[in-house]
């Protein structure tokens, strides 16, 4: 399978999970659901539904698998529970994945696992969810189940309980273990999600982590894919926020954000997925610095269909993007002004017209 048919896998594992959610059904809960206050024979009884439903779900029965993962999720979900019976099942569920980890070898169950860990967003599934991205040295083999630990991570609920370090785990030791998960990330639709949750840890060694992995996976990622662009344009804002709140230096603070967009629009390609990236691009770099350039403008005019064939339309593009680094070179505005060239995408104009006949060749397909 390519790397762009698992990106697309990702996403309609994502959609099919939503939609089968609907169906859940709370086994063996019933009696609880309506109660503020447990007993230890009540948590204990809920324990071992917990544990019937876990052993379902690690199972190679594909039915007791999807049925076990919607039951676990609408036990901490369903909005006919009261709030006290779905933080102890909740608190249970995160224990008892845990303890069971280890057992879910095969890709659907650990991608149940996963999906469930992901939808509690308490603080007793963090340690779980920091777990699923990879641990004693080894990352995680399924990049489902990655994505899926991301998107746990990357909840506003979670994002909170990081910050207030309500799970007893120190923001620091969370910021180590998702920038290690990030820097090894190769499939962008699971570094993107997991940029957004470095945006948990917001101190000063959070931005320098976010500026580093942001500016390495331009280098490496194909921005012309849709999953590459989406995944950068997702994590502008991110970076947008970063810089609003520093106070340190500017050569120590927001210089660096600012080179890691112009690092990300020095490698956009200036067609396809990369124009709407490079248009987002170009409203935070104005926002920020409070320069302009002709780019906003180079796209639309691309974009018009009566000039959507000439291969020069992507050239001016391109030429407005090299126009936004020569003015971050050489803005007297020494906050955001570039220290060094970043590392250029390889475009000519021979390109330019390449893409237009693909466009071409497809369009009479």
């Amino acid at each position: 399978m390519s790397r762009r048919m698992g990106c697309v896998s990702l996403w309609m594992v994502a959609l099919l999970v939503v939609a089968s959610g609907v169906e859940a059904q709370t086994s063996g809960f019933g009696p609880f659901m309506g109660r503020s206050s447990f007993s230890p024979s009540d948590e204990g009884q809920i324990t071992a539904g917990v544990e019937t439903l876990i052993a379902d779900m690690l199972s190679t029965d594909e039915d007791k698998v999807n049925r076990a993962r919607a039951a676990l999720i609408d036990a901490v979900e369903d909005a006919r529970a009261t709030e006290e019976f779905r933080a102890t099942a909740a608190k249970i569920i995160a224990d008892r994945l845990g303890a069971r980890l280890n057992n879910a070898v095969v890709h659907r169950s650990r991608l149940a696992v996963a999906i469930v860990a992901a939808r509690l967003q308490t603080p007793e599934s963090l340690a779980l969810l920091l777990r699923l991205l990879g641990e004693a040295g080894r990352p995680e083999g399924y990049p489902s189940v990655r994505y899926w630990a991301a998107k746990g991570l990357s909840g506003e609920r979670m994002k909170e309980i990081v910050r207030k370090e309500a799970a007893g785990i120190p923001s620091r030791v969370v910021l180590k273990s998702l920038g290690e998960a990030t820097e090894r990330e190769t499939e962008p639709v699971c570094a993107g999600v997991l940029l957004l949750a470095l945006d948990a840890v917001q101190t000063e060694a959070a931005t320098d982590m976010l500026v580093k992995v942001v500016t390495a996976k331009a280098r490496t990622f194909d921005l012309g894919r849709q999953d590459a662009a989406d995944a950068m344009k997702d994590v502008i804002p991110v970076l947008k926020g970063a810089y609003n709140r520093e106070i340190r230096p500017p050569a120590a603070g927001k210089q660096p954000i600012i080179a890691a967009l112009a690092q990300v629009l020095a490698r956009t390609p200036p067609h396809g997925p990369g124009l709407e990236l490079a248009a987002v691009l170009d409203e935070t770099l104005a926002a920020l610095t409070n320069e302009t350039t002709g780019l906003a403008d180079a796209i639309k005019a691309h974009e018009s269909q009566t000039r959507a064939t000439d291969p020069k339309r992507i050239d001016v593009i391109w030429l407005q993007q090299l126009n936004w680094i020569e003015v971050l070179l050489k803005t007297s505005n020494k906050d955001v002004r570039l220290l060094s060239r970043p590392v250029m995408l390889d475009w000519a104009p021979a390109k330019s017209v390449e893409v237009i006949r693909k466009m071409a060749a497809q369009q009479g397909r």
